[in-house]
């Protein structure tokens, strides 16, 4: 039975991570002996760690103080392969890599590295390069989509082919059961719905400025993050409490993507946006910038939902209104088979089995 480690920064409430976790449960239950090695302790995925998987945490800050951790690791439980996600676990995996050649080094790129590293300070422009160095040393390089792909080879200087092109499992085995889940605190009512972390780069406050044209519809926010504290007092100054609502993080988004008249994705950039998975599935329409990267893939240019031009606003109200006002279009499964568990495993397992 071949072992193999998942390394994240933390168990946070972010798409890699629930990827991570989809990908660790569907390995194990394939025969893989799977472990997820978490550099910090804690987050809010912590509690959702499938049976079967066990979990290491390094309790370090900084992937330099989490290097001799992390080689006790992989030295004592011997992995076949380390699958890392972001960039502190990146960089870790490479670096140990470096030191202890004897596991196979995955590095998979969630983002769109030129939009994550497009400032002019030294520390970002060295975080880049450091990025690069790891890249550089790995086995394999994934990518979530075709546009990040192409993105990072040419941000990075690294030959496109370096690269491997494999969808995130953003839609899990047990999709049905969580679909079938009924939470009380799902509104009755038609609403739009964000998901998503409560972060600058979802631009959560440019949606709630738009919503004080559109009182009328109900927008239920689901995540977690930073930025809530800051949100909800926005809110309260734009007097939108009697229409927003704010319904935390929850670690099954499908009913309220599933009830909801449609799905707002809002971001300044992305990788592989799950959300879009989500709703695409349950046949949820979606409203979308089209921001790199992932949003205009997946929905095909417009085919599969409203594609808005990045940091619109004006359309994207525009959008919001004139999808609300019509029937939901029907979505052929070819829209999200891409993104099914047992597809994106198939090809982990041959980056596995170095295939």
């Amino acid at each position: 039975m071949k072992k193999v480690a998942f390394l994240v920064p933390k168990l946070a409430a972010g798409g890699a991570e629930r990827i991570t976790l989809y990908l660790a449960d569907a390995l194990a239950k394939a025969g893989y002996e799977v472990t997820i090695v978490s550099m910090h302790s804690g987050g809010d995925l912590v509690k959702q760690v499938p049976p079967g998987v066990s979990l290491v945490s390094l309790n370090c800050n900084r992937p330099a103080a989490a290097i001799l951790p992390m080689l006790r690791f992989v030295i004592q439980h011997k992995p076949h392969v380390v699958v890392s996600a972001l960039d502190s676990a990146n960089i870790l995996n490479a670096l140990v890599k470096r030191i202890w050649p004897r596991f196979r080094a995955v590095l998979a790129i969630h983002s769109t590295p030129s939009r994550v590293y497009n400032q002019s300070e030294p520390a970002v422009n060295t975080r880049a390069e450091r990025m690069r160095t790891a890249l550089l040393r790995a086995d394999q390089i994934v990518s979530v989509s075709e546009a990040s792909r192409e993105d990072a080879a040419h941000f990075f200087r690294i030959p496109l082919e370096r690269f491997r092109l494999i969808y995130n499992p953003c839609i899990p085995g047990n999709v049905d059961e969580l679909v079938n889940d009924r939470p009380d605190s799902v509104p009755k009512e038609p609403y739009a719905v964000f998901v998503g972390r409560l972060i600058p780069d979802k631009q959560v406050d440019g949606l709630l400025r738009i919503w004080t044209t559109m009182r009328d519809k109900p927008l239920v926010i689901v995540g977690d993050g930073p930025e809530r504290e800051q949100l909800m007092q926005l809110v309260l100054e734009l007097q939108l409490d009697s229409c927003v609502h704010f319904a935390g993080f929850q670690t099954n988004p499908f009913p309220w993507l599933q009830r909801a008249r449609l799905a707002i994705l809002c971001s300044r950039r992305e990788g592989l946006p799950t959300v879009l998975a989500e709703a695409l599935y349950l046949g949820t329409p979606i409203v979308a910038f089209d921001c790199p990267s992932g949003p205009r893939e997946m929905l095909r240019g417009g085919q599969y939902g409203a594609l808005v031009p990045p940091d619109d606003w004006e359309a994207l109200r525009s959008a919001v209104e004139r999808t609300w006002s019509i029937p939901p279009p029907a979505v052929p499964a070819e829209a999200w088979a891409p993104y099914r568990t047992e597809q994106a495993v198939a090809e982990y397992i041959k980056v596995i089995e170095d295939k």
